[in-house]
């Protein structure tokens, strides 16, 4: 008996840590810290005295004011021993660039944001990007998510897809309720971002001159599509977390609806290296633009739990709730999973199939039923003994 009490209380525990009410998009935005960028500075030999004073400069860069990281510095010398993957790295830019130059990548995910001189680097004119600054802007406004678009060659397709985007982002922002029980336990806020359900659509045009890095980078995810003159559209949520990168030819109201209701609903999967997406470089000191300083004591140690899971667990993502209900049956995420498939667009599929409703008092049941079962595992031994 006190074997099944005990039971009891840890599953109590564990259910009710998953138990977090703050939809998919806050959670993001206020718990997960945003992936620093890797920046590779290849160069032959000893650096010059003015190229010297450019490293120390892109060094005193590398942290924000409050001390956080805005990015991590490599040097390496090309003569030397390079890693495998910076060794291919290099071999895949020496031709394209002059010595030294700098390299800024997501290493893991073996994503390259921008390449060029080490002048230029150290200047800031490497990941400058007024299209990113008004996303981050309209997160921190409320916007749930922000819907970037990169204009392609058909002007005709890419309005299409924008006025499609916009009807039914209008149309989800009347419908979707948040979770229930934001706020309570388990389920803080940590900061005075307006809490709602508002999306954003920031535009910009493939060939903008101000523009170059970020189009360039999305290109790369979709070369055949933009070479067909299609536009690009990103759900971007949390501290620029993009969740996939569209065509526009896979517009339509049910994949926008598939994404809304998953960035809206209660997260449950706290982990954020096994949710779908990937960082955008945004180099913005998020913590200081949050909470105006650092983060909450007790945000830093929620946080540092979730990043110390060494086998992490996947759980689903209920969906949110809609005001009113829809006109007839939704089709099943399968239907997203094999326009996402035909594009080669897998991680964003993962998230919605996995996507099933949940009952937020499923913790309680479970202790309940454990409960019962020791009351009636104690009653047999009780009978057994007569």
């Amino acid at each position: 008996m006190k074997r099944l009490v005990v039971i009891a209380c840890l599953l109590l525990s564990v259910a009710e840590g998953r138990a977090c009410n703050v939809p998919v998009f806050r959670y993001a935005l206020e718990r997960w810290r945003a992936d620093a960028p890797e920046v590779i500075i290849f160069h032959r030999g000893s650096f010059s005295d003015a190229q010297q004073n450019l490293v120390e400069q892109a060094k005193e860069n590398a942290l924000f004011e409050s001390g956080e990281l805005r990015y991590e510095l490599v040097e390496r010398d090309v003569e030397g021993d390079l890693e495998p993957d910076l060794q291919q790295r290099w071999l895949e830019i020496n031709d394209q660039v002059d010595l030294p130059c700098a390299l800024v990548q997501h290493r893991k995910r073996g994503i390259t944001y921008w390449r060029g001189g080490l002048a230029d680097f150290a200047a800031g004119r490497s990941l400058d990007s007024p299209v990113l600054n008004d996303v981050v802007k309209q997160t921190v406004a409320g916007a749930s998510a922000v819907w970037l678009v990169m204009n392609g060659s058909d002007s005709q397709q890419a309005a299409a897809a924008k006025v499609a985007l916009r009807e039914k982002l209008d149309e989800l922002e009347q419908e979707i309720l948040l979770p229930e029980g934001i706020g309570e336990p388990g389920s803080e806020l940590y900061s005075n971002v307006p809490m709602k359900v508002a999306f954003a659509v920031v535009e910009f045009d493939a060939d903008d001159p101000q523009e170059k890095f970020l189009a360039k980078f999305l290109n790369g995810f979709a070369p055949d599509a933009v070479a067909d003159g299609a536009s690009l559209v990103v759900p971007v949520f949390g501290r620029g977390r993009a969740l996939e990168v569209f065509s526009s030819e896979q517009i339509e109201p049910q994949l926008i609806a598939e994404v809304t209701t998953f960035l809206c609903g209660a997260c449950s999967c706290t982990v954020k290296e096994i949710n779908p997406g990937f960082d955008l470089p945004l180099m913005i000191d998020w913590d200081r633009v949050l909470f105006e300083r650092t983060a909450p004591a007790d945000l830093v140690s929620t946080v540092a739990e979730a990043s110390d899971v060494s086998e992490p667990e996947y759980v689903a993502i209920p969906s949110g709730r809609t005001k009113t209900k829809s006109a007839g049956p939704s089709a099943p995420n399968d239907a997203v999973g094999e326009a996402a498939s035909a594009a080669s667009h897998v991680r964003v599929v993962a998230a919605f199939d996995s996507a099933v409703p949940t009952d937020p008092r499923l913790p309680r049941m479970m202790f309940v039923a454990v409960l019962g079962l020791a009351a009636f595992v104690l009653v047999g031994e009780r009978f057994s003994r007569k």
